[in-house]
């Protein structure tokens, strides 16, 4: 299922911006068919959104589709097709996002498919991909909940080779309340994000984060700009 990398990099050609774009015949030609990765019940996507993907380690293969809301009955590893005769797209603070009022169609089912093991900085690389970053842990100044009234859903991550990204937790997400583990250092996976330029990380459950080992101390050289 190589679909998504080849819709998206012709979406991007159309260059959407901040509102809907429509686009183009060649694409309103076109259905699209992938994987779902994102996971409904997790609760840390907009109900509205289902995040497909290809069967590939490689980036540049997902897609977040704006769907309405009570056709969204999809689960991972779920194969969905949906038409684009109506597609438009728009970069939602910098996330791309495809809508269309076509009923996806559920057309097989296979294995979830498994995090991409990733570095922080490929982030961006691998949007709307279902993505693992190791070696990782919450910056020394975080405290509480994963969703907080103090933090807002933004926890601010480090990782052993001195990158930093946020995990982003919506207030309707299995894990909100859940303390976040302060102490420990381990490994986060989630769908991968931008926001207004921040690299983020949206777990699709609480399973998706593995902090169980002790703390590490982030080199120096990495965390000072050389002379």
């Amino acid at each position: 299922y190589k679909r998504q990398a080849e819709i998206r990099s012709l979406v991007l050609e159309n260059e959407p911006g901040g509102d809907e774009t429509d686009l183009s015949d060649e694409i309103r030609a076109k259905s699209l068919q992938g994987i779902v990765v994102s996971d409904k019940g997790g609760g840390n996507q907009q109900p509205f959104i289902v995040i497909l993907a290809d069967d590939t380690q490689d980036a540049g293969a997902g897609l977040a589709l704006s769907i309405s809301q009570s056709n969204n009955t999809f689960e991972r590893g779920d194969i969905v097709e949906v038409s684009l005769s109506d597609a438009s797209a728009q970069l939602f603070s910098g996330l791309l996002q495809v809508s269309t009022h076509n009923e996806p169609m559920l057309v097989g089912q296979t294995e979830p498919l498994a995090p991409i093991a990733i570095t922080a900085d490929k982030i961006a690389q691998y949007e709307s991909q279902y993505v693992k970053i190791e070696n990782t842990q919450p910056e020394a100044s975080e405290s509480g909940t994963w969703n907080s009234d103090s933090n807002k859903g933004n926890v601010s991550m480090e990782t052993k080779d001195g990158k930093s990204y946020k995990i982003r937790t919506l207030q309707t997400a299995s894990y909100a309340q859940d303390a976040i583990p302060t102490d420990k250092s381990g490994s986060i996976a989630g769908i991968a994000g931008i926001y207004n330029g921040t690299l983020q990380i949206l777990p699709c459950n609480g399973d998706d984060i593995q902090l169980a080992e002790a703390r590490f101390t982030v080199p120096v050289s990495y965390t000072h700009l050389r002379a």
